[in-house]
């Protein structure tokens, strides 16, 4: 009987072990990836940058006649396909594009914000595009895509990718 009760005990033992276990997600190394810091003008003399660092990219411009005027991160050094999201925290006036380009012919993808006065969060969702993050090799920014003579001043505090999935 005492036999009995201890094997009893044991398989409830390892039962529950298996269920705790089942029951766990997987830790995921969520650590980003901060693609601030070091960004360019693209040229054309359109971006007064004027905090360039890995905690904030703040710049104001002034379009003229040049709808397409660009800022650049320089080129990624780390592999991107495990991520799942590029986080952006924005603030200030305008509106941004936000591209991402690649080192061969696969066509950049993009995303519109509108920019306010007020602190925004915006989480672009990634999580199905490991072969588009393989060539992925730079973000270009455009404060007023398309427009001429517009003006705008905005702070970028995060353009992190994680590898966690996108909450909104």
């Amino acid at each position: 009987m005492r036999k009995t009760a201890r094997l009893f005990v044991l398989f409830l033992a390892l039962g529950f072990l298996f269920v705790i276990a089942g029951c766990t997600d997987p830790i995921v190394d969520d650590t980003p990836y901060n693609a601030l810091g070091e960004w360019e003008d693209g040229g054309d003399d359109i971006y007064d940058i004027l905090t360039n660092t890995e905690d904030e990219l703040a710049f104001v411009y002034d379009k003229g006649a040049f709808p397409d005027a660009h800022m650049t991160s320089p080129e990624f050094t780390k592999d991107l396909t495990n991520f799942k999201k590029l986080v952006i925290t924005v603030e200030g006036t305008g509106t941004m594009l936000v591209r991402l380009e690649t080192e061969d012919e696969t066509p950049a993808r993009e995303v519109r914000l509108n920019v306010t006065g007020l602190v925004g969060t915006y989480e672009w969702n990634l999580n199905d595009h490991k072969d588009f993050l393989a060539v992925v090799n730079r973000i270009v920014i455009i404060g007023a895509p398309g427009k001429e003579e517009s003006i705008g001043s905005i702070s970028v505090t995060e353009l992190s990718f994680y590898k966690s999935v996108a909450d909104n």
